[in-house]
């Protein structure tokens, strides 16, 4: 039987961004950053911001006691199935004083969680660890095509890439699957409307993980 329930990455990139640690790295404070800013409002199309502490549906292993996975993140549901996205911006992060140690108290400190939540006796909760990863680029982003090759994990099989186009009102989507996972549908069209694309994402979303 179809499962009703998914874990979801999302990473984001924009300008010329080209690697690995630049997407996870990425820091957007969604309460200076969410009105008007695309990654954002394309997370609000398809999804809901939810708060984590004593949230009651599915969690995905992420914490909903004590906020150690971060406060927020967002959710979905689709045709009976609850999708639940670990966002790379909601994860937490210490701050300093100091800008330069803390990028790279920043980065170590990333490094240091997505190893142990690659880890087996750990929640997989991180990114690395979901089938299916959505990669948003700001309509800005001029770096190389993305490309899976990017993305070190054995666990990630299917990229779902979106890019807005026209200042957001439109989105163009491509996917990138590992050459083990069989086609799925919905077919893809060269760019879809604001009110076509949450039907659509999600919908592919499922399929991918039932592929």
């Amino acid at each position: 039987s179809q499962n009703t329930e998914y874990k979801i990455g999302v990473l984001y990139a924009y300008a010329a961004q080209h690697s690995e640690e630049e997407f996870y790295n990425n820091i957007l404070d969604y309460s200076t950053a969410s009105k008007g800013n695309q990654f954002y409002d394309f997370l609000g199309l398809i999804s809901s911001r939810v708060r984590l502490k004593d949230y009651k549906g599915y969690k995905a292993g992420l914490d909903v006691l004590n906020d150690t996975t971060g406060e927020y993140s967002w959710t979905a549901r689709h045709h009976s199935v609850d999708i639940m996205f670990h966002v790379c911006t909601e994860l937490p992060f210490t701050e300093t004083n100091d800008n330069s140690k803390y990028w790279e108290d920043f980065v170590e400190y990333r490094k240091r969680v997505l190893k142990l939540l690659f880890s087996s006796d750990f929640l997989k909760a991180a990114i690395g660890n979901d089938i299916v990863t959505i990669v948003f680029l700001k309509e800005d982003f001029h770096g190389p095509a993305f490309s899976p090759a990017l993305i070190r994990s054995k666990f990630q099989q299917v990229f779902i890439i979106v890019k807005p186009v026209n200042n957001g009102q439109y989105y163009r989507v491509a996917v990138a699957r590992h050459r083990l996972v069989p086609l799925f549908g919905p077919p893809l069209k060269p760019c879809y409307t604001r009110h076509e694309l949450k039907d659509f994402i999600l919908t592919k979303i499922i399929n991918a993980e039932n592929a």
